[in-house]
């Protein structure tokens, strides 16, 4: 059975990590889709992180009171293969990757030619 990962999510436009200050399950626990699976805190506040998917916890690779990014791994669910097909998780764009693309393009504009990257 595919393992589907359980990730940090975007939990506000200029939030870049959370806390974890409480874990709702355990191994082997039965999970809804969409289920909430583990609290985190903001500097701003607390909120839920659900499951991608329906199944059971394979695993949670977080421990209580650690900050963790977004785009973080925080366990893993057992899914069906149909019901991990559904799950649409992409990882999260890296500012790293729009720093370069910013870098070049002021390297550019400044030989008097602007392109666009579009990455």
């Amino acid at each position: 059975m595919p393992q589907v990962p359980i990730i940090m999510p975007q939990l506000g436009e200029s939030i870049a990590e959370a806390t974890v200050v409480d874990i709702k399950v355990k191994p082997g626990d039965v999970v809804a889709d969409d289920q909430e699976i583990i609290d985190v805190e903001t500097n701003k506040a607390v909120m839920g992180v659900t499951t991608p998917c329906k199944g059971k916890i394979d695993r949670i690779t977080v421990q209580l009171k650690e900050t963790y990014p977004v785009g973080a791994v925080l366990g893993y669910v057992e899914a069906s293969e149909e019901d991990a097909a559904r799950t649409r998780w992409r990882p999260p764009r890296s500012c790293s990757h729009e720093r370069r693309d910013f870098h070049v393009a002021a390297r550019t504009r400044a030989h008097g030619r602007t392109t666009i990257n579009n990455r």
